[in-house]
């Protein structure tokens, strides 16, 4: 099935989208407690995949009693995504430090031979899911995987870089031993 980029319209004010006309499905998502019949939001897998449809997404502190009954009046599902309410700030804080890379050595190498690289960085966990993908900048193709990544230390990685890979530069992607990904912003280049 291929993927439809929607359609996003510029805001409405609340009292306009109550005055146009509905097609498609009307959906509001709220807190759990915010509704009588609130629905959680997995009932939505059992429904047909809408042509179009309208998602009320509330303000900080939610919809107000009066704006919940004014919505659903006009039809919309009060739908929730259970215990999992986003919650913004008038501030942005920093995201919680993880793996991050600083450094990597060498930055070229030969197509015709396979190369050791060693990643510098912070953070770097070993473990099942430990991998180093080399992503091309500037082509949809050619990407790979490096072999036999290894741990050395938090701070520390190898992987080596099999001959006979495309002619490009790449970024290089580290997927910790915990999960987390992190991609270098320093390019990496296969030369002929």
């Amino acid at each position: 099935q291929r993927a439809v980029i929607p359609e996003i319209r510029t805001p409405l004010s609340f009292e306009t989208w109550l005055e146009e006309p509905r097609r498609g499905l009307q959906m509001m998502l709220v807190e759990p407690a915010a509704h009588a019949d609130v629905e959680p939001l997995l009932v939505m897998r059992r429904e047909p995949i809408p042509s179009e449809a309208s998602i009320w997404i509330g303000p900080e502190g939610d919809f107000t009693p009066t704006e919940v009954s004014a919505i659903v009046s006009a039809g919309a599902l009060p739908i929730t995504p259970g215990n999992l309410v986003l919650r913004g700030t008038e501030t942005t804080s920093a995201p919680a430090a993880g793996p991050s890379i600083q450094s990597v050595s060498p930055t070229r190498a030969s197509a015709a031979q396979d190369t050791v690289v060693t990643i510098q960085g912070s953070g770097f966990s070993d473990g099942k899911m430990l991998r180093v993908q080399f992503i091309p900048l500037a082509s949809p193709s050619g990407g790979f995987e490096g072999l036999a990544p290894t741990f050395v230390n938090p701070s520390t990685l190898t992987v080596k870089v099999p001959a006979g890979r495309v002619v490009q530069d790449y970024i290089v992607q580290v997927t910790s031993g915990d999960g987390t990904v992190t991609s270098s912003r320093i390019a990496f280049t296969i030369m002929p």
